[in-house]
């Protein structure tokens, strides 16, 4: 498989230049391990059980590895991917990621499971 290198941009370009990859790896390792941890996941099923807002927010470079479960995404308030970013979107454009956390915030949640405002 062939890995499509992308330039990044603004915050992200400064974090990358500035750090060793070994802590990066490091990083990355720990989000890994951390989310793919079943407490993690059961701790995300209770929040959304208790019907709280969840939205979810990729870029549109890395939204294909995404290991996010079916049911998450069905219960998520919203999912939204954003353009022209990969991984580190808040980093990368950080004005963009602004947008949607705002937008995500004044949106109106839905009860999926009812279909009418909470």
């Amino acid at each position: 498989m062939k890995i499509q290198r992308h330039p990044l941009k603004g915050g992200a370009a400064r974090l990358l230049a500035t750090r060793p990859a070994s802590t990066l790896r490091a990083m990355a390792r720990s989000v890994v391990r951390a989310s793919a941890d079943a407490a993690y996941l059961r701790a995300i099923g209770a929040l959304l059980e208790r019907s709280l807002p969840f939205h979810l927010v990729a870029g549109d470079r890395s939204r294909a590895g995404w290991d996010v479960p079916e049911w998450a995404l069905r219960k998520a308030t919203s999912v939204t991917i954003q353009a022209g970013v990969g991984h580190m979107l808040m980093l990368e454009d950080g004005a963009g990621f602004l947008s949607i956390v705002r937008g995500s915030c004044h949106r109106r949640t839905i009860d999926r499971g009812r279909g009418d405002g909470l």
